[in-house]
Parts: structure tokens; sequence; C-alpha cells
């Protein structure tokens, strides 16, 4: 009896894998298919497209295991019912559950396969996938631009228009920087040249001259406008960069449980908000905004320090240096008339004391040449004391425009010491901002790799909670007819476990459910139904 059991529980597993290969290789190729013209549509071509075919049938697997495996035992079950076999085995005296739990401990075994796919292979195939995907489209780029085929570009994450295309420059471009719900960054520019990233798989950059940015804030009339001579703009022409992001969504299952418990341990330390997806929306605006007045307010403290600079220091410093120079200037003229007036003393001494009564005669010549001395020391005598006086004139005038000075000083001063101020306070209230968008956006992380946790979880356990549906309706139903019994399943799959996750998800990450009921909802209905559909075919 032991023998032929094993001989019939192996009899319908070879025959539930038979049914399970073609499946989930018809399921696998359509949904790689699906991928593949979306891909096309989105401007990627053939040659490029090889490339993606491995990636994305890893990527493909987890999502059509629970949904082949479906097929596969209402196919199983639903022949054995219409063949009568399942009543052959009753008859020989073998409980149902014997014949059925092999099946379901080979769902226990593929839902192992499908953990692994969702933690494992998956992150990695989609970092390949987006990688890829990247470099396709950024080389598309770049050789429609170089052969000026198209004038304009239509990614899910940008716009690109331009006119024409000479001497290696677009001409009057159009940049559209496409956001979750709108262009969240226009740019113009006159001209611009566009080359590749070589660090960034996704990354275009744009070297524009003459541009106007106007950068949109998250709510309605929020926006800066910016203008530049020449910028660089980088263009990420993916949804999202490649590799790991800011929301782990590409980290193994070990570091995703790690960095869970980080982000619990600095949620717990702050008050929680109500709807943290709402709030780090609304405080990356205002942030925003705060950035725009504080790059403001630096422009115009720097225009005043220049004023000051050059209004002020420099102008008092030239000053400062006409003093320097004049004092010094009085200096050298007081020591030369220091020299020249006891040489003029001296004529003077011997002039008169040739004209005195009783001394010797002096030649006429002598004395014309002792006056013309005379005359000449007493010229250079008076320009020094002219020089002086204008030197002394120098130093009065330079010292009065230093003290007139004092006035716009100060006016300056106390506009630089206002706007410091205000970039201060604009500082604080934008570290605060910052503070809270960063606990907003650990609270939104938490939720969403609880999230992604749950939902791997949940799509890898559909499988075994499929097969529970599937058995007991192939069996009740499977002898009239295994279509009705296939179309049950699925109906019961489409209509109850798919929008349960999907819903369940939207109000999770809204805040408007539990995670867990959310997610495990779907889950816990189908497996509910299974379970009661099974326990009546084992009882009946």
């Amino acid at each position: 009896m032991g023998r032929g059991m094993k001989k019939l529980q192996t009899y319908v597993l070879k025959d539930c894998l038979k049914a399970l290969a073609p499946a989930f290789a018809a399921l696998v190729l359509i949904m790689v298919a699906g991928f593949c013209m979306q891909l096309m549509h989105e401007g990627l071509d053939v040659v490029r497209l090889k490339s993606l075919i491995p990636p994305l049938l890893g990527y493909c697997v987890p999502l059509v295991l629970p949904s082949a495996f479906l097929t596969a035992v209402v196919i199983t079950f639903g022949r054995l019912s219409a063949d009568n076999e399942l009543i052959a085995v009753k008859a020989a005296g073998v409980h149902l559950f014997k014949v059925i739990w092999p099946v379901l401990a080979l769902a226990v075994a593929l839902t192992g396969v499908a953990l692994y796919f969702q933690f494992e292979l998956v992150p990695r195939a989609r970092v390949s996938i987006k990688t890829l995907t990247s470099k396709a489209f950024k080389q598309i780029l770049l050789d429609q631009v170089m052969l000026s085929e198209h004038r304009q570009f239509n990614f899910k994450t940008v716009f690109i228009q331009y006119d024409d295309y000479r001497d290696g420059k677009l001409r009057d471009l159009l940049l559209l920087k496409i956001g979750s719900r709108r262009p969240e960054t226009i740019i113009t520019a006159q001209s611009a040249t566009v080359h590749a990233d070589p660090d960034q798989a996704s990354v275009v950059a744009f070297d524009m001259e003459n541009c106007i940015s106007l950068l949109g804030g998250y709510t309605h009339g929020e926006a800066g406008t910016m203008k530049s001579q020449g910028a660089t703009c980088f263009v990420n022409l993916a949804p999202e960069p490649p590799g790991f992001g800011r929301d782990r969504k590409h980290l193994p299952p070990l570091e995703l449980l790690r960095y869970l418990r980080e982000l619990k341990a600095r949620v717990a330390k702050q008050k929680p908000f109500a709807k943290p997806d709402k709030a780090r929306r609304e405080l990356a605006g205002k942030l925003q905004l705060k950035k725009f007045e504080i790059s403001d307010i630096k422009k115009d403290l720097e225009i005043l320090e220049q004023e000051y600079d050059e209004k002020v220091v420099q102008e008092r410093d030239q000053k400062r240096q006409i003093v320097l120079f004049n004092q010094q200037r009085i200096k050298e003229t007081d020591q030369q008339l220091a020299e020249l007036e006891p040489q003029l003393l001296e004529i003077v001494q011997k002039i008169s004391k040739a004209r005195e009564p009783g001394e010797s005669e002096t030649a006429f010549g002598e004395l014309v040449e002792l006056d013309r001395q005379r005359k000449t020391l007493q010229g250079q005598i008076d320009e020094r004391k002219t020089e002086i006086e204008n030197c002394r004139r120098n130093i009065q005038e330079a010292k009065l425009s230093i003290q007139q000075t004092d006035g716009p000083e100060r006016q300056i001063k106390r506009k630089i010491r206002v706007l410091g101020k205000q970039k201060d306070s604009l500082l604080k209230e934008s570290q605060y901002l910052n503070d809270q968008y960063q606990l907003a956006q650990d609270q939104y992380d938490l939720i969403s790799t609880r999230l992604r946790i749950h939902k791997k979880l949940a799509e890898a356990v559909s499988l075994f909670v499929f097969a529970l549906l599937g058995i007991p309706l192939a069996i009740m139903v499977g002898g009239r007819n295994v279509m009705v019994a296939f179309g049950t399943s699925f109906a019961v799959v489409l209509l109850v476990f798919y929008p349960f996750l999907i819903y369940g998800q939207i109000a999770a990450k809204a805040g408007l459910v539990p995670l867990v009921p959310a997610i495990w909802a779907g889950n816990a209905i189908v497996f509910c139904i299974g379970l009661a559909l099974l326990v009546k075919v084992l009882t009946r």
C-alpha cells in the first residue's frame, strides 16, 4: 500500500509539473513580450532590446509563477476529476488529502523559490534592466541628435525640443524636467551642447548658453526664475537612477532588515506625522522656497560687500595712502629746508659783510654772484614751503574725505547686518524644515520599506494560496468542465486578490489602513475561500 501510494503521489506530481512547464513558459513569454513592446514604444530599438531579455526573464519569474501554478493545479485536478480518477482513488480507500498534500508541499517549495527570486534575483534584475535601459536611451538620444533626425524627444523624466542642430550645438533648446504630476523645471537656452556623463548610466549633460530656468515648487504658484550666461544641466533619462536608491529597492534581505531597524530607531525618537507622504512633499516645496530666498539674500549680500569694498574700503585706503605720501613728502621737504636755510643764511651774511663800511672792497661781480645764489636759494626754500603747504592741504582734504565715508559705511554696514540677520533667520528656518523633512522622509521610507517587504512576502505566499483555491475548485467542477474551474479560480484571483493588494497598498501608504491587514487581506480572503472549499471537498 505504501509503494502504491508513492506511485500515485508521484503520478499526480508529474502530471502537475507537466502542466506547469508550458503554462509557466507561456506566461513568461507573454509578460516579457509585453515589457519589450512597452520599451519599444518608449523608443528602445530591437538591437539594444536583446541585452534586456535575460534580466527581464529573471524579473518575470516570481510574477508569473503563482498564476502558472494555479493554471497547472486546475488543469491537473480538473483532468483527474473529469477522468473519474479521483473517484477511483476514493473507492480504493485512499483519502483525497493524501493525493493533494504533495501538491501543496510542492506549492510550499515553489513559494520558497518565489521568495528567493523576490528578495535576491528581482532586485538585481531591476538594476540590470534600469542600467541597460538607461544606457540604451542615452545612446539613442545622442545618436539621433548627432544625426539630427529628430527635433524632440519625450522620455518619462524629461521632454527635449530644439529648433536646429549646427556646429555641434542645439539651437533654441527647450527642456522640461517632468515630476510625478507635471513639469517641475522648465529650461530654455539659446544654444547647448550635449554629451554623455561617463559616471552615470542614465545621465546626459547639457552645457547651455544664455539660459533661463523656471524652477517649480510642489504647490501651485511656488516657483523661482534663474538666468545665467552659462550653465550645465544634468538630465536623468530614467525614472530613477540605477543602483541602490534612497528607498532601498535593491538591497539584499539582510541589509534591508538592517535598514528597517535603523529607520525604526530614528522614527521612534520623533513625533510622527499623520500623513508622512503629504508632509514630505509639502516640506520639500517650502524648503525649496527657503533655498531660493537664501540664495537671493546671499546675492544681495555679495553686492553690498562689493559696494562696501569699492566705495568705502578701497577709497579709504586710497585716501590713507595720500595722507601717508604727503606726510612723507613733508618730512623730506623739511629735511631739504634744514639744509637750504643755513646755506641761505651764510650767503646773506657774506653779502652783509661785503657791504659793511671799512671792509675791503669786494668785486662787483662777486656781489652779483652772491646775490644770484641768494635768490636761487630763496626760490628753492619758497618752493619747499609751498609744497609743504600743499601737502598739508592734501592731508586735510584726505582726512575730511575719510570722515565723510563714515556715513555711507554705517549705512552699508547696517544693511549688511540686517541682511545677515535675515539670512541667519532663514538658515534656521531652513534647518528646521530640513529636519522636519528628514523626519517625514524617514517615516515615509519606513512605511515604504515595510510595505515592500510585506508585498513581496504576500506575492510569494500567494502561490500556495492560489493552489489551495484551485485544487478544490477543479475537483468540484472539473468533472463537468475544466474551463469553468479555470475561469472561476482566476475570477477569484483577479476580483479579490489583486484588487485587495493594489488598493491595500495605496491605503497603507496613505495611512488610511494598518499595513499588515491592507497587504494581506487578499491572501487571507482567498485562503479562507480555498480552505472552506477544500474542507468541503475532503468531507463530502
